[in-house]
């Protein structure tokens, strides 16, 4: 019976362990909430994202972008959850610019991608997401172009930037040019932005629960080991 109250604890403690490590991780706001003010910053894994611009016709709105935690094996960064989405009617072209800057608590950010997600109407009209990376004294480092078009498309890129840098300035430029139809505009849903993740300072809480799970994880090794030997 102790024996299994044991192995309950501790599968209790890893569970736990498992649920802060990814809360957190996890986090969400919006543009304006960055923006501010005051102006507040958005922080992922070793990444620390502020300086926050957004410029450009409404809807949506700063208050009307979500900003998502964004995260892949080997990068980190933000994704950007427009409601509503960017778009653009019969005969219109909008364009809207996102700008912030970058720092690694970790080692210098070394590479980048960009990834979209969006939809033609009847295969007409344009979406157009460019990027450019500059260090704080506008030394350009990098550029990152995604699109969709009739005639093709491009819905993710990656880049090594010129030289690794422990801070950036990342400036988004978003173009949506309308289609053929007034009730079916053209839509650009999503835009995902990551940086290269590398030597990870873990957060307290992430230590503390692992602390937690692994206490457990011993000390069920230890009764384990005495009631073998009985």
């Amino acid at each position: 019976m102790q024996k299994r109250l044991l192995f309950l604890t501790l599968a209790a403690s890893v569970l736990l362990w498992g649920f802060g490590s990814l809360e957190a991780r996890a986090s969400s706001t919006t543009l304006a909430a960055l923006i501010g003010p005051p102006p507040t910053t958005f922080t992922n894994g070793d990444k620390v994202f502020s300086d926050f611009s957004y410029t450009g016709p409404n809807p949506p709105s700063a208050a009307q972008v979500v900003v998502n935690s964004f995260n892949t094996p080997a990068e980190i960064g933000m994704q950007f959850a427009p409601n509503p989405v960017w778009k653009a009617p019969l005969g219109v072209s909008n364009s809207w610019t996102i700008s912030y800057q970058v720092h690694s608590n970790g080692t210098p950010i070394s590479d980048a991608s960009l990834s979209i997600t969006g939809a033609l109407q009847f295969g007409h009209g344009n979406i157009d997401v460019s990027e450019t990376i500059t260090t704080l004294g506008l030394v350009a480092l990098g550029s990152l172009h995604t699109f969709i078009t009739p005639t093709g498309s491009q819905l993710t890129d990656t880049t090594l930037l010129a030289s690794p840098a422990q801070d950036i300035i990342v400036t988004k430029t978003i173009d949506v040019v309308g289609g053929l139809s007034h009730t079916r505009p053209v839509t650009l849903s999503l835009v995902d932005q990551g940086y290269s993740q590398l030597n990870v300072i873990p957060e307290p809480t992430s230590l503390a629960l692992l602390g937690i799970g692994m206490t457990g994880f011993f000390a069920f090794r230890r009764f384990f080991k005495r009631t073998s030997v009985a």
